[in-house]
């Protein structure tokens, strides 16, 4: 129980969210599968799409912007899903989702004196929103996404490049390093945790 990660979907608080927002579409997950995997994007979509469905997501979000006891990481889950399957955000949507990443518990409190500074990096779960503010800003046509080139090397010896298309840096090092997990397995190779990134620059 609680979080195993600082990620947008990675703790049982987004994971109950997604629950609550199958059930208001009538997603079965039992038989359609997880609705979050890249498989079930596409019907989800369409079943989110529909009137009924567009009627039932905008009234559970409202509902957990109210809610008394409503947890914005809740509110950032339900977004990331509506994202991830192409659900068209509506300005009303935007806002509740802006507001619940201003308001994020979590990224605030993490937000310390060891992150201060002009220099500094923000902490895990402040940089975890912001990417999410960024994936928010594509799907709401304020920014397009960019291709990075990410440089991923393995043991300081084995050294390739992938050209990923993503909303930050953060999500093409990401990408990447699945990307050459994903080929070294291709290949019979070892997958290990000795991967490392080199580098990662946008493509002019």
């Amino acid at each position: 129980m609680g979080w195993w990660s600082e990620g947008i979907m990675g703790g049982d608080t987004p994971l109950d969210a997604v629950g609550e927002l199958e059930k208001a579409i009538g997603w079965d997950y039992g038989k359609d599968g997880f609705i979050y995997e890249a498989e079930n994007a596409e019907a989800a979509g369409k079943k989110m799409s529909t009137k009924t469905g567009r009627e039932k997501v905008e009234r559970l979000l409202r509902q957990m912007k109210d809610g008394r006891d409503m947890e914005n990481g809740a509110v950032l889950a339900v977004v990331e899903v509506l994202m991830h399957v192409g659900f068209k955000i509506t300005r009303e949507i935007e806002e509740i989702a802006r507001d619940a990443a201003e308001k994020d518990e979590w990224a605030n409190e993490s937000e310390d004196q060891h992150y201060a500074g002009p220099n500094a990096m923000h902490s895990p779960r402040m940089q975890a929103v912001l990417d999410f503010l960024s994936r928010l800003d594509i799907a709401t046509g304020k920014a397009k996404p960019k291709t990075y080139r990410v440089s991923v090397t393995r043991k300081s010896f084995l050294q390739k490049e992938f050209d990923v298309v993503a909303s930050t840096a953060s999500e093409a090092e990401d990408k990447a390093m699945q990307l050459a997990q994903d080929t070294a397995y291709d290949l019979g190779d070892e997958v290990d945790h000795d991967y490392e990134i080199e580098e990662s620059h946008v493509v002019e």
